[in-house]
């Protein structure tokens, strides 16, 4: 915990967030989780310092929702993490909570960890790093707090949908590098495409059970209004770039992988795994939307595209200066 008490000293004594605010977890059953989840993000936001986001500060929110924002003060460049959301996402992805069919139970034994606790991973490295790109952007909008699921759905600004689409896209490629650093740390020289395949399948699954949960989900799909694009859209564009990150990285392999058939399988397994009938009704939704929809979900995704292809500031277009700075 002393690293994790040094850190909630130093931003009582630099910002004017409240004591009340920041969760203690020393006495929550899962301290263990929270002190990991610290660590790693923490030691996460050092190592991404050349993007300019230096002095950083990361807690956890006292609050049991599911929820995360990037904010900046005294040019302090601050994360904080409901900690609702460790504690729901454990629950949602207990093994008990992800029954397997034999496909997938086998594949399991292949793996040095559960199933379930490769979804509860994914599942919070994307909510960690879409925080961590609001903050690479640098926008105006960072001084005034960006929240990952807002509680009030206001008007419509395509400044805003580019934002969240563009750490969607951020989020995407580090989930993806993580993805195949675990990949080829499991299967090493043994790496093929169906182990590959199914990897992804189970990270998009997760993602697609996580971002329909969110409440914004419950509205009829829409494009040019609110403030973050339709669930629905984000799930189109993640599944895009974890894929297409995997792909453009694993060239030597030659794999033959097809997003659609990833997309379909994702929803099948996440079908499949859900055991209460909440979930399955919203994956159901989900391809009912797809089916009906697919025409205006890529027209609307190509038109933003266009915008984040050449803007300059957005956290996906520094990524892929840097990747390229590192590779002259």
């Amino acid at each position: 915990m002393e690293q994790y008490r040094n850190m909630v000293a130093r931003i009582l004594k630099e910002t004017s967030i409240p004591e009340d605010d920041i969760f203690d977890f020393e006495s929550s059953p899962h301290c263990n989780e929270f002190n990991q989840a610290f660590k790693f993000y923490d030691e996460a936001i050092s190592r991404n310092a050349h993007f300019g986001i230096e002095p950083h500060l990361l807690f956890y929110k006292k609050s049991y929702s599911i929820n995360a924002a990037a904010t900046k003060e005294n040019e302090h460049y601050i994360i904080n993490i409901n900690a609702g959301t460790i504690v729901h996402l454990m629950e949602r992805f207990k093994p008990e909570n992800v029954p397997l069919n034999d496909e997938y139970a086998d594949f399991q034994n292949l793996l040095d960890v559960s199933i379930a606790n490769l979804m509860y991973n994914t599942a919070l490295h994307f909510t960690f790093y879409h925080e961590l790109a609001h903050l690479i952007q640098k926008s105006d909008l960072l001084d005034s707090t960006l929240f990952e699921r807002p509680d009030t759905v206001s008007r419509f600004s395509i400044e805003r949908h580019i934002l969240e689409l563009d750490a969607d896209t951020f989020s995407s490629l580090c989930v993806g590098t993580h993805l195949l650093q675990y990949a080829r740390q499991c299967f090493g020289e043994n790496m093929d495409c169906e182990s590959i395949k199914k990897l992804i399948v189970v990270a998009c699954g997760s993602a697609l059970l996580y971002l329909l949960s969110f409440q914004s989900n419950a509205l009829p799909i829409y494009y040019e209004e609110y403030t973050h694009p339709h669930p629905v859209v984000r799930i189109s564009c993640v599944v895009f770039h974890i894929v297409g990150y995997c792909l453009q990285s694993l060239e030597e392999y030659q794999l033959e992988l097809d997003i659609q058939d990833i997309v379909k399988e994702a929803m099948s397994f996440a079908h499949s795994i859900s055991s209460n009938g909440n979930d399955r009704s919203i994956i159901e939704q989900y391809q009912e939307i797809i089916g009906q929809e697919a025409h205006n979900i890529e027209a609307y995704i190509r038109k933003t595209r266009i915008i984040q292809e050449t803007t300059t500031s957005l956290s996906a277009y520094k990524w892929n200066q840097e990747v390229r700075r590192r590779n002259r």
